[in-house]
């Protein structure tokens, strides 16, 4: 009867977090088409860029407030299914357009919810012994199965009006909230005295690395995120062609996920640095001068080499380092330092392309992964210096 118990126990979990990580990331994919309703609405380039910083923002100051009341609360799947309904809430009130300033704080209030309550989720699956690291990774290809399908959604919905883009959005957040509200809700019961997690983090030099490039090369995402919309639009003319590039990327996070708990086993985390830092690199260039036609399908492949092996080889290490007592504020104190790239991304690059082209953005990020790579390796030859002295 125990082991039939248990059994349940793990299918309701493992469904729960199958349908969290699913509409989770469902919802980023719909929050990334408007930049469009944005730009129908009339706002500029620039305002756009402020717009849409609102989520990196919303991270970088909400999450870790949110993340370290989940370390504290009786139980986190109540604060997640909270924060899942006042998303929901929010998102209908921007497609009232109040004007720049409420909007502002409209989306950032929405993203606030949405984007954090992502990092919890997680942390609380890392965390169970049902799922943990050996199941994670699994679960998490339902977020990039989620982002694919509910992009090409999105992108049919919205050539029949934008009121369909906030339902959407709004259904992705409620039904993210229920699944929320019975994810395995770990709790460790040893007490430990706890020393800063941050300290405890950058103690360890393959999260002080990841740390810095991922904070440069989500600069690069954080203008694509926001400006890639639009771009691919101005190409193709057509929101439905944007549903299907978005999903070509999506789905090259599939194999990559498959096979990257054997990569990190293959190959130390600095040969993984450099494969990924290469992919950005000749991502933004090729998208730079060839993104049309069959190419640009083509291009969007190279986003397997992307943000997603870098924050979840990143996530995987933070959860070897880090005890459970601060698993929660830990992970969302990385997605504050993701975000912190982003958001300076979105803003600088809105203010580049308002007075040049949306190109000339792609070749500003260029020029920056490549630049975080060659720090990468700087730093990477910094450890080895440091180990030979002792």
């Amino acid at each position: 009867m125990s082991g039939e118990t248990g059994l349940k126990g793990f299918r309701k979990n493992l469904m729960s977090s199958w349908f969290f990580e699913f509409f989770g990331y469902g919802s980023i994919a719909v929050a990334s088409y408007l930049a469009l309703y944005f730009e129908r609405v009339g706002y500029t380039r620039f305002e756009i860029g402020v717009l849409m910083a609102s989520s990196p923002l919303a991270v970088i100051l909400s999450a870790p407030l949110l993340g370290r009341l989940a370390d504290f609360v009786s139980s986190r799947s109540n604060l997640l299914f909270l924060m899942g309904i006042l998303a929901a809430g929010f998102s209908w009130m921007l497609c009232a357009n109040f004007g720049f300033t409420l909007d502002f704080l409209i989306a950032f209030a929405m993203f606030s919810f949405i984007m954090s309550s992502i990092p919890i989720g997680e942390s609380a699956m890392l965390s169970s012994p049902l799922i943990g690291e050996h199941r994670f990774n699994k679960v998490r290809l339902m977020g990039t199965v989620g982002f694919a399908m509910i992009s090409l959604l999105t992108g049919y919905l919205v050539t029949h009006g934008f009121i369909l883009l906030f339902f959407l959005l709004s259904l992705n957040a409620v039904v993210m909230a229920l699944a929320g509200w019975r994810l395995p809700n770990a709790r460790s019961e040893k007490i430990v005295v706890e020393e800063s997690f941050i300290r405890t983090m950058l103690k360890n030099w393959n999260l002080r690395s990841f740390f810095v490039l991922s904070f440069f090369q989500m600069m690069t995402m954080g203008y694509h995120f926001s400006f890639f919309p639009i771009y691919a639009n101005h190409v193709f003319h057509d929101e439905r062609v944007l549903g299907y590039l978005i999903l070509i990327q999506t789905l090259a996070e599939i194999p990559v996920l498959l096979t990257l708990p054997l990569l990190r086993r293959r190959f130390p985390m600095r040969v993984l640095g450099i494969m990924i830092s290469l992919g950005f690199s000749t991502r933004w260039f090729l998208t730079s001068f060839f993104f049309q036609g069959i190419a640009a399908f083509f291009i969007q492949l190279l986003h397997g080499l992307g943000v997603v092996p870098l924050a979840f080889l990143s996530m995987m290490e933070i959860n070897r380092t880090i005890p459970v007592q601060m698993a929660s504020r830990s992970q969302t104190f990385y997605w504050s330092v993701l975000n912190s790239g982003q958001i300076i991304g979105s803003v600088v690059g809105g203010a580049v392309v308002q007075n040049t082209s949306l190109r000339t953005g792609y070749l500003l990020a260029t020029l920056i992964s490549t630049s975080a790579l060659i720090m990468f390796i700087g730093l990477c030859r910094g450890k080895d210096k440091e180990k030979r002295v002792n």
